[in-house]
């Protein structure tokens, strides 16, 4: 007769708790997902310490830590085509950066849902008497008001700081 090896019953239990708290720190740990995760782990970092967030649970951070590397991304090209000289403007990071489009559109009150009446006719529309000119200033149509002088209200704003 071979001898059976007792295998305490609290041993199994014991690794798969070690396996999942393994596992459920795996998307935190720099240099495993890529070449840029260890400055982009750093950078989710002083992203959260700079804007105070706190997340509910690991599961939470994994997915504002994924939501926060593509939104890291986005930025990073808009800022290169920026310094090529092929954009006109420049990004940075925010607190809205750990945030999906879909939250960020609804903090706006977009509402994607909303149908406009007149949509099925939009491709029809044609304007066959219409000139176009080739510009409009819209200040002479008075379709924008002037520019309001505000330098003293800064001045009033600094005497009260």
């Amino acid at each position: 007769m071979v001898p059976v090896p007792v295998v305490s019953h609290k041993l199994p239990g014991l690794i798969l708790c070690a396996l999942v708290v393994g596992l459920s720190a795996v998307p935190y740990l720099p240099g495993g997902d890529g070449e840029n995760l260890d400055e982009e782990y750093l950078s989710f970092q002083n992203f959260k310490s700079k804007f105070g967030k706190q997340y509910a649970d690991a599961k939470e951070e994994a997915l504002r830590f994924f939501l926060f590397k593509s939104n890291l991304r986005i930025i990073n090209e808009q800022n290169a085509a920026f310094k090529s000289g092929a954009s006109s403007y420049w990004m940075s990071m925010n607190s809205l950066a750990d945030l999906s489009d879909h939250e960020y559109r609804s903090m706006l009150g977009y509402k994607p849902n909303r149908v406009l009446s007149s949509a099925s006719n939009a491709t029809n529309c044609t304007h066959q008497d219409v000139v176009v000119p080739p510009s409009v200033d819209w200040r002479k149509a008075g379709a924008v008001t002037a520019v309001r002088a505000c330098g003293y209200l800064f001045v009033f704003l600094l005497l009260f700081y």
